[in-house]
């Protein structure tokens, strides 16, 4: 696995100067949230995501818009925390799939309506089987996902190893559905005014006929 430490960094202080198991829920919840296909209002998801010990907004938004601008200009550069872990790789991976998770049920309609397009629904497959692995899951889930059969430590291992393109992946879907083409507005001429066709007759009497 690849060793380094998670793009969603709060600094969270450690005795030893390694995560605790929170963070890598969270840094799944945080991505899920960066992912989302509309905005996610601050104060609906970070107050009951960090309870009291919240990070200040700013510093929150600072790591979303630095997550989004990596996964815009360098997306194959995005690791996850859990990926910093080979000895417990899995263990963690399960939590930030089950942060992320989470983080998509905050967005519930958003995420719901989206997944009818099967572009969205295979990226989102992953994470969902890989939550319902961990028994405490209880999350409710933006799609009826049912729980799958437990799956053996190599195909924990493949599946937790697709999750960050997974993310770019959803990154991109984002943007693809948030664009809004601009179009040129064409005024339309009064019938008693001249045609935009350059005849010099009145547009009742040419091409608005």
């Amino acid at each position: 696995m690849t060793s380094a430490s998670s793009q969603l960094d709060f600094g969270f202080p450690q005795d030893d100067g390694e995560p605790d198991e929170s963070e890598y829920y969270f840094d799944g919840f945080i991505a899920a949230i960066a992912v989302s296909p509309q905005d996610v209002p601050f104060n609906t998801w970070a107050v009951p995501l960090f309870g009291d010990d919240a990070p200040p907004q700013d510093e929150i938004e600072q790591a979303l818009d630095g997550l989004r601008t990596l996964l815009t200009i360098a997306p194959d550069e995005y690791i996850p925390l859990y990926c910093r872990s080979d000895e417990n790789f899995a263990e963690f991976g399960l939590l930030y799939a089950a942060g992320f998770m989470a983080g998509m049920a905050v967005a519930n309609d958003a995420w719901v309506k989206r997944m009818r397009d099967a572009d969205y629904w295979d990226v989102i497959e992953p994470f969902a089987t890989l939550a319902m692995q961990r028994d405490d899951f209880t999350a409710t889930l933006p799609a009826p996902f049912a729980r799958p059969d437990p799956l053996s430590p190599d195909e924990i291992e493949e599946c937790l190893e697709m999750l960050p393109d997974c993310v770019a992946t959803l990154y991109r879907l984002r943007l693809a559905n948030m664009a809004k083409p601009f179009r040129h507005a064409i005024a339309q001429p009064g019938r008693n005014g001249p045609c935009t066709c350059g005849s010099g007759k009145k547009y009742k009497k040419c091409c608005g006929r």
